[in-house]
């Protein structure tokens, strides 16, 4: 797994940023971002939005990415444990086979999400909005549902 450097993150960052305010003109101008396979562990990405980017098979374990918007964004097989993603918007985003292991997801965002394969062991999901998920071979052992809306 690759580490990337802080400038390299910074400009695949502001490449989105730029493809986001652009990406339904005539013209669409910078980049997807592609953090897939990225050793992206202990970083703050906190209130970042990286709406529709690839972080598929990356390393996110201890980071905080609390209220950041990850609206269809493919996490596939992602490592998220111990991470914060409180109040974070992961609506119709790929989760797929992705570890949630004694991570903060309260008041998270899963509407429409695909979590099937997915580990929640011990994961905080309290007030989540699971609604319209699947969930199929997901694993909840441990994991607190308090108020969340299945």
């Amino acid at each position: 797994m690759r580490v990337i450097k802080k400038r390299e993150l910074k400009q695949i960052l502001a490449s989105h940023k730029r493809w986001l305010e652009t990406r339904f003109s005539n013209e669409p101008q910078g980049g997807r971002a592609n953090l897939s396979g990225l050793d992206l562990s202990k970083r703050n990405f906190s209130e970042l939005n990286l709406d529709c980017a690839d972080l598929s098979n990356s390393d996110l374990s201890d980071s905080n990415l609390s209220h950041m918007n990850l609206n269809g964004a493919n996490l596939s097989n992602a490592n998220f444990d111990s991470a914060n993603l409180s109040k974070a918007n992961l609506n119709e985003a790929n989760l797929s086979h992705t570890n949630f292991n004694r991570a903060n997801l309260s008041d998270i965002i899963l509407n429409k999400a695909d979590l099937s394969g997915t580990n929640f062991n011990e994961a905080n999901l309290t007030r989540a909005d699971l609604r319209n998920t699947n969930r199929d071979n997901a694993n909840f052992s441990r994991a607190d549902l308090t108020w969340a809306k299945c």
